[in-house]
């Protein structure tokens, strides 16, 4: 398998990862946003779940289509749904760890789902210059 052909491949499968994502998730967002009572509180949880949702579905089509602007949205995403929704983008980490484990382990596999969108980000990048001899 030649190098084009392995960073396509990355590309669609972290496109997947996206749409799941977007899938399991976007349930689970909106039945909270059912349990909440306060109009503010309602009013900040749908508007966290639309900026989700924009971000990842976002992410994933560049990602699909390997555009240039998908890695920003790709990153935004990820810091995003890590730092406020806490949820891990594999989505069998939430069922193996609970209590600090689950913290670690959605940091670390969310680390590694992250360090990917870079490699492929610095595959994509021409160099300037020719490397010297």
């Amino acid at each position: 398998m030649s190098k084009n052909r392995f960073i396509l491949a990355m590309h669609k499968l972290a496109a997947l990862v996206f749409f799941l994502m977007l899938i399991i998730y976007c349930r689970n967002i909106f039945i909270f946003n059912a349990q909440v009572t306060s109009f503010w509180m309602s009013v900040l949880t749908k508007s966290f779940a639309s900026l989700f949702i924009m971000l990842n579905f976002a992410a994933a089509v560049g990602l699909f289509l390997a555009k240039r602007w998908s890695y920003w949205t790709a990153y935004f995403a990820i810091g995003f749904t890590t730092t406020f929704l806490s949820s891990a983008y594999l989505p069998f980490i939430n069922l193996l760890f609970f209590g600090k484990l689950f913290f670690l382990s959605l940091y670390l596999s969310n680390g590694l789902f992250l360090a990917l969108i870079i490699y492929l980000h610095l595959s994509q990048v021409k160099p300037n210059h020719p490397p010297p001899k």
